[in-house]
């Protein structure tokens, strides 16, 4: 062998065994991480916080997780084990705002931090559970003659008859032809009228009026209000008064269960009562959340005027990439259509034109907010009116306007201000809530997570809920909002009243001041600025409607979600999808794999994202091939080991609030952590992988996130 063949030959088998003994030492080193992983993990299984998330979502998996750590039983099965792995992840590194990991504290600038005050873990039932209990002791307890009747607050006059919407668990619009007898009833029934005293005073008698009241011509008021803070306490007070003393007791029990959180407890007790009253329940469901009134540590500086800026002009840039914002056009182009440019309708009528609509494939109306329309956004350049045509057209072109100036620095204020005055359409929305984090990044202060509703949304629940006065939360309201009544079907819509007035709704009750409530048949739809429908009272007065529960819009009762979908003010900012997506070239519309971060002066909109299909995924061999793999592609894109990771199938379309959809923390250097991703990504058909911003790992050991409301005053 020549003597150049010879030293190649050693250099090579000399290399060979170096890859031999590195691959050994990356054996041990994993064995020992993982480990350490473990240790790590059987500590914070110890962590009564963590423990109470754990129990949110998962309570069989919370008690192995107890007397696992406890030394009660072995380490769990790998599978749960990492299941466990992912729960830790999200409780250490969450991004969104929905999370079972956390407390939630009111603070406000100007007070000291101190310690936590009045901490309490708060629950309440699942809202299917509610209903069926509701309604089963509405037919049980009160004497149905007794009860207070009104007319349906939708009930509206039209051709040959009346219209409304029929509330219950499958909302539908309903027409019923004109009869004397019918007319006679409803110019009778005054306020304050039981079912008693209306017959006494109808021809029909008893007969017409269970008749009318089972149509849905006229609607019981339930004894308790939708919004009682302690429901089931004032239910069982009412079984007290009728002698029903064995219902009455397991209704305290309830009531007392949910008041102390315990939720085990209350789930006995839910289906005693549930027994009593010879129902079938569904899966009974306790969602807990941690409360505290006293904030432990110093809030940041209050935003000054430049802070403000940026997210006030944030609020207006992304509220023009709201999902909802084409369903409103094209409801205007409908509405314009079916009665005339200059259209002046009842409200319900409206809804029936929208809702049929909404079936009609030739319809923007069903190519946007449609059954088969995706829940992220239509593709507006297959739709056929102009005023969807024309932002369709106009939304590509501002993203690209944005994505130029964020390709040479942080946006500036100024910049941003113009494009939005030149562009063609203005969201209605004037309030906003930014959920965000802060970071010691250079050059930037606050990373945004989710954008919310605003005018005090959510903000009346935590005051329901934990007890705290509303002036505390929220301050001032505009006169013309008006919030949507009722718990609409979950009893995350159960809040205290924080806006001037309520659109009463079918089925909803309501403790409010007669004055306070607006009968939805006495609203009108009309068209209003910028080619969007708008809502005038009967006195001709702004009507700004605002969904201000905690339900997602897209789990609302069917008329209820497209009543906000269309006529609504808040913005929707689904956290799955880049508002801002740079197009492929050469390829219309369609979007490149790779997202850049956006920067708005000191606030980052939008971080760096990848979209991967399932044969884009880096690895998917044999463990440590894979772990190779993504370790190159992470670092030929700049992240390190850390990132966020999303992956999900086409199966998740429809499921509302997939957790597949959800933000996990990954580090590839934790055995656990990755083998939880490769988990993950085997049944997935995409992923996004998300830069971590702020990097979980530094300051201190728990995240803070600011929900900020900004916007502007009417």
């Amino acid at each position: 062998m020549r003597d150049d063949a010879a030293a190649a030959f050693h250099t090579w088998s000399g290399a060979r065994d170096r890859l031999r003994d590195l691959d050994a030492q990356l054996g041990d080193a994993l064995a020992a991480a993982e480990r350490d992983d473990v240790e790590h993990l059987r500590g914070l299984c110890l962590d009564p916080r963590f423990l109470t998330g754990l129990r949110a979502t998962s309570r069989d998996l919370a008690d192995t997780a107890r007397r696992w750590a406890t030394g009660q039983t072995g380490a769990p099965q790998r599978k749960r084990l990492l299941r466990l792995t992912r729960m830790a992840a999200r409780a250490g590194a969450k991004t969104s705002p929905f999370s079972s990991w956390m407390v939630t504290v009111p603070a406000r600038w100007g007070r000291p931090g101190g310690a936590v005050t009045g901490e309490r873990l708060l629950a309440e039932l699942d809202g299917a559970v509610v209903g069926v209990l509701t309604r089963a002791l509405q037919a049980t307890l009160p004497d149905a003659a007794d009860l207070e009747v009104r007319v349906n607050p939708s009930l509206v006059p039209v051709e040959g008859g009346w219209l409304f919407i029929r509330a219950g668990q499958r909302e539908q619009a309903v027409r019923a032809a004109a009869h004397p007898a019918i007319d006679e009833l409803l110019r009778a029934l005054a306020p304050g009228d039981t079912e008693a005293s209306l017959a006494a005073r109808v021809p029909g008698g008893t007969g017409l009026v269970s008749k009318c009241l089972t149509a849905g011509l006229i609607e019981h008021c339930l004894p308790v209000a939708d919004h009682h803070p302690r429901p089931w306490a004032a239910w069982a007070a009412i079984a007290a008064e009728r002698g029903v003393t064995e219902l009455s007791a397991g209704l305290s029990a309830l009531d007392t269960a949910l008041h102390a959180a315990e939720a085990p407890v209350a789930q006995a007790a839910a289906g005693q009562v549930a027994h009593h009253l010879g129902v079938e329940l569904p899966p009974v469901e306790v969602h807990e959340m941690s409360v505290a009134t006293g904030w432990p540590y110093d809030l940041p500086a209050r935003p000054d005027g430049t802070a403000l800026a940026e997210l006030d002009c944030a609020r207006r840039l992304l509220a023009l990439t709201d999902v909802k914002f084409p369903a409103k056009l094209a409801a205007a182009e409908h509405l314009a259509k079916r009665f005339g440019a200059d259209y002046d309708v009842p409200l319900t009528v409206a809804l029936d034109s929208l809702a049929r609509a909404r079936l009609d494939a030739d319809d923007d109306v069903c190519r946007i907010i449609g059954p088969a329309a995706p829940p992220w956004g239509a593709d507006l350049a297959r739709c056929s009116g102009g005023l969807v045509r024309e932002l369709g057209a106009a939304l590509p072109r501002l993203t690209e306007d944005v994505l130029t100036l964020a390709a040479k620095g942080p946006l500036a204020v100024a910049d941003v201000r113009r494009l939005l005055d030149d562009f063609p359409f203005t969201h209605p929305n004037r309030s906003a809530t930014f959920y965000l984090q802060e970071t010691s990044e250079a050059a930037i202060r606050r990373v945004v997570n989710v954008v919310h509703g605003g005018h005090g949304r959510g903000r009346g629940r935590l005051a329901a809920r934990a007890g705290i006065p509303v002036t505390d939360l929220v301050t001032t309201v505009d006169e013309d909002i008006v919030e949507i009544g009722g718990l609409l079907g979950s009893a995350l819509n159960s809040r205290a009243a924080t806006a001037p007035r309520e659109l009463q709704y079918p089925g909803a009750t309501t403790d409010r001041p007669r004055e306070q409530r607006l009968p939805m048949a006495s609203v009108r739809v009309v068209p209003g600025a910028h080619g969007l429908p708008a809502l005038r009272d009967e006195d001709g007065r702004d009507v700004c409607l605002v969904h201000l529960g905690m339900a997602a819009d897209l789990a609302l009762p069917a008329f209820v979600r497209l009543l906000e979908q269309v006529f609504g003010s808040a913005c929707l900012i689904h956290p799955s999808i880049a508002v801002f997506t740079p197009g492929a070239p050469g390829r219309t519309g369609a979007p490149q794999s790779a997202t850049p971060r956006v920067t708005l002066g000191a606030t980052v909109l939008q971080r760096a994202r990848w979209l991967l299909r399932r044969e884009e995924f880096p690895g998917g061999g044999e463990p440590r091939g894979s772990l190779r793999a993504w370790h190159q592609w992470l670092t030929a894109h700049g992240l390190g080991s850390r990132f966020y990771l999303r992956a999900w199938s086409s199966a998740d379309h429809g499921r509302g609030q997939s957790k597949a959809r959800k933000p996990v923390f990954i580090d590839v250097t934790s055995p656990l952590l990755f083998a939880d991703a490769e988990k993950m990504l085997r049944q997935a058909e995409f992923a996004i992988v998300e830069e971590c911003l702020p990097d979980p790992l530094a300051g201190t050991g728990h995240v803070t996130e600011y929900a900020v409301e900004v916007g502007v005053r009417r």
